[in-house]
């Protein structure tokens, strides 16, 4: 039994009203390739085996099941393609009917069924297809009315939200927030709750601007959502059963994730009810991001950056600047975790550290996000050249010392910047750098397609035909376990490199995975390298 592949937060079961059904998502991996992954910790060598699937491949085949109480017989409810579609969403309406949202992996296609009680088969009421779509934001829910269903699509520039009448005799999709911002969460999907003793639909969006993640209310009969929120920042909301109150677990650029409560209000200041950082974080003097906007000469496209500056920087002088964690999504009014502690710290250490939301992000339309297809390491390096040439020409940045460093797509990024673009960036750290197409996962097939039918974008994905032009530093930090990347495409890239001639830097540890910071001492060693390699090459 498993949760799905697109990051859903509904369970992996659903009660009918009745009691009398219990449906299951599950999903079966035995038919999926088994990888070597060696451990090198034993007296020996241990090829250890892991199943893990390629671009092209089939997924894991995903099911869902009706579970008839009384008789405890189960019914596979036959959805198709469980190896190349995943289940996004389900759920039980009050009068019994169930809802299934149904994704291809490449997420150009998306189908909505319904099934009666007592029915056997689902029935479809809702099909979309868009060729260029990459990585949906999919939420279905019932609506309050037990009659109609709630959606969140991307029919048109943004994310918004639909009802959709599945009874009608041809089911439309009906627009119920603006065209003009998404219906979005903090990372991708919206937060949204049905609250039906309310009479309303609460969800997150970027109403405000892209980097907030404010919370809306949508009552029966508005034509236009409420904002609930007022504090700046990224909300994760939940509203209690009579729609009355509104608990948020909010941060911003300065402050770590805390638990806010108070009354469902338009814009209420709501009480902030924890205070979650040791007392030493106050005394520190966090550097507050400003926000700017940069023009990508190439093709006009609007790139949004983040910009931490040390408190006391002297204009006088030039600095080094540092670009990073590159990665999409990242422009955004919140505490960055881990992340956010070394920006700050970087900070501190004298470096103007910089975040860019290039093509494939949310919130800035459908155009931009979707031209990220099959270009990794393509045109997003223009996106990040309009920023540094942007800042490039300001009197206390220095353009011979700028640096680059970012994890999996990000250290990809990091990676091409140094191989393709030598222009642009001195020194780069790459951390499991996603190099090789052909390495990819079976669910990367929403950015890149498959090799078999889009051979070109594997080829012209591929590092292992760069580094000719390749003269600044490089550090590639790399976990040996790592099952996303596999270290193996590390080590192909690194040979490839000596082989020309290179210089390149290598830190790995024999138990990190793809998340080689997520151990602490794994974090401390790995990130002590990144500043300490910064350190060297572009202040001393």
């Amino acid at each position: 039994v498993s949760t799905g592949v697109w990051g859903a937060d509904w369970p992996p079961f659903a009660w009918s009203p009745d009691g009398r059904r219990l449906v299951f998502h599950a999903s079966d991996r035995r038919h999926i390739r088994r990888v070597p992954f060696p451990s090198y910790l034993g007296k020996e060598t241990v090829p250890n085996e892991l199943r893990r699937g390629y671009p092209g491949d089939e997924n894991e085949r995903r099911t869902l099941h009706v579970v008839d109480v009384a008789t405890r017989a189960v019914t596979d409810l036959g959805l198709p393609e469980p190896g190349r579609r995943a289940v996004s969403d389900f759920s039980f309406a009050p009068d019994g009917r169930l809802l299934v949202d149904h994704v291809s992996d490449t997420g150009a296609d998306r189908w909505v069924y319904v099934m009666a009680p007592g029915a056997s088969a689902l029935r479809l009421v809702g099909h979309d297809r868009r060729a260029s779509r990459i990585y949906p934001s999919y939420v279905a829910r019932w609506h309050g009315d037990a009659r109609r269903i709630l959606l969140v699509a991307d029919l048109e520039d943004h994310d918004r939200l639909y009802a959709l009448d599945p009874d009608a005799a041809s089911p439309t999709p009906v627009p119920l927030t603006p065209a003009a911002w998404d219906v979005a969460g903090e990372r991708g999907a919206a937060i949204v709750q049905v609250v039906p003793a309310a009479k309303a639909v609460f969800f997150t969006g970027a109403g405000q601007n892209p980097y907030e993640r404010h919370v809306y209310r949508l009552a029966d009969g508005d034509t236009t959502p409420l904002r609930l929120t007022s504090a700046a920042g990224v909300h994760v909301p939940a509203v209690s059963p009579d729609g009355r109150t509104l608990a948020s677990i909010w941060s911003d650029d300065v402050t770590p994730p805390e638990l806010l409560v108070g009354a469902v209000a338009p814009t209420a200041r709501l009480t902030r009810v924890t205070t979650s950082p040791l007392p030493e974080f106050n005394a520190q003097r966090w550097a507050r991001p400003r926000y700017e906007t940069f023009t990508n000469a190439v093709d006009g496209f609007t790139v949004h950056a983040r910009i931490l500056e040390p408190v006391d920087l002297d204009r006088s002088k030039r600095h080094p600047v540092l670009f990073g964690p590159v990665y999409s999504n990242t422009v955004r009014n919140r505490w960055g975790g881990m992340n956010g502690t070394l920006q700050q710290y970087l900070v501190q250490r004298g470096f103007i550290v910089v975040q860019a939301d290039g093509r494939g992000s949310v919130g800035y339309g459908r155009a931009f996000r979707e031209a990220f297809l099959m270009d990794y390491g393509g045109r997003d390096l223009d996106d990040l050249a309009a920023v540094v040439n942007g800042l490039g020409g300001r009197p206390y940045v220095d353009r011979a010392r700028m640096g680059i460093y970012g994890r999996s797509d990000g250290g990809l990024l990091s990676v091409y910047a140094l191989l393709k673009r030598a222009e642009l960036f001195a020194v780069g750290v790459a951390g499991a750098p996603a190099t090789d197409p052909f390495a990819f996962g079976p669910d990367d097939v929403a950015i890149t397609r498959a090799p078999d039918t889009h051979p070109d974008a594997f080829v012209r994905g591929s590092a292992m035909r760069l580094g000719a032009d390749y003269r600044g530093h490089l550090l590639v930090i790399h976990g040996m376990m790592d099952d996303v990347v596999p270290f193996r495409t590390t080590m192909a890239l690194v040979e490839r490199l000596i082989l020309l001639g290179k210089d390149v830097d290598l830190a790995t540890a024999p138990l990190a995975t793809h998340a080689w910071s997520s151990r602490e001492p794994h974090a401390i060693y790995f990130f002590r390298k990144l500043a300490d390699y910064f350190e060297r090459y572009l202040k001393n």
